[in-house]
């Protein structure tokens, strides 16, 4: 399992740093391509959890509101037409779709009662994913297609799932080190998960948030400030790992509501996108909040 996940993992990060490699429009293609298959992915497995919860929401309407998301972000950038300004608005609107469309469709259901929980699902799957998932995309195109949002956006993955790699490493030696006697931290929800791995996967994400700050010390420029310094690293670093916890068990309400390990089987080791992409969820938001907050 663990050669299955490091192989999905090194696919991935190789996947995102591709964009970077991939100077100008080039690489914003390929950005918007895998943020495409991400999250329809991320969105076709919440519903399929749901599905199996027995309250199925709007699959076609949440998906295509999705897609319209990423396009609508993506495509004004890279034609050099787009600003962060523009992308917030393109977000709203498309949220405004989603609720209005949802209820025409619910007002048509032969169970009001019915399409109502129906709709409700589709837009707690639309905040939950896609709009929480949208920061990433407005990250990237912060500058239009310019190398600053890029080199931003891909500090911000590896310092998250870095915590993420830390956590399962660490975890997974204390369990066996302990005979499985190492400290849980929600057994009923996601039983691997201890404080222990916790602790870990923080102290890994600290320290990558200080080597890439380092590293890249020259690139991490959000409109022509220094948003990244030590002290900040640090804090990246702990919320990250924090946040990203967080999420993960967010998720794994879903999961064990809908008596599934996965959220799906798309990625060896791994599971589903969703498993991928959770502790990503509550970081994006609050990571764009700051960068908006530290150039004003």
């Amino acid at each position: 399992m663990f050669k299955y996940r490091l192989i999905s993992g090194i696919v991935l990060i190789s996947l995102v740093t591709s964009s970077l490699v991939f100077k100008g429009v080039s690489g914003a293609v390929v950005f918007t391509l895998l943020a495409m298959i991400l999250l329809l992915g991320g969105m076709r497995e919440f519903f399929d959890m749901t599905d199996k919860i027995g309250i199925p929401g709007y699959k076609r309407p949440g998906m295509s509101a999705a897609a319209l998301v990423v396009l609508g972000i993506s495509v004004p950038a890279i034609l050099g037409r787009g600003n962060e300004h523009f992308q917030g608005i393109i977000v709203e609107l498309l949220m405004s779709f989603v609720v209005i469309s949802g209820f025409v469709r619910a007002m048509q259901e032969e169970d009001l009662k019915e399409g109502l929980k129906r709709q409700l699902i589709s837009l707690a799957g639309f905040f939950y994913i896609v709009w929480s998932l949208s920061f990433l995309l407005r990250i990237y195109f912060g500058e239009g297609t310019g190398m600053s949002g890029r080199y931003l956006l891909v500090y911000m993955v590896l310092v998250t799932k870095c915590s993420d790699i830390g956590a399962y490493c660490t975890g997974m030696t204390t369990h066996k080190l302990s005979g499985g006697k190492n400290h849980k931290i929600a057994p009923r929800l996601s039983p691997g998960k201890s404080w222990e791995g916790f602790i870990g996967g923080m102290v890994l994400s600290v320290v990558v948030a200080l080597v890439l700050e380092k590293q890249l010390a020259e690139h991490l420029m959000f409109h022509g400030k220094d948003v990244i310094t030590p002290y900040v690293a640090v804090g990246m670093g702990v919320i990250a790992a924090t946040l990203g916890f967080i999420g993960d068990v967010c998720e794994s309400i879903f999961k064990r509501t809908a008596n599934v390990k996965d959220s799906g089987n798309t990625i060896p080791g791994m599971g589903g996108v969703l498993d991928v992409l959770d502790s990503l969820i509550l970081v994006a938001p609050l990571y764009y909040l700051y960068l908006q907050v530290a150039t004003v």
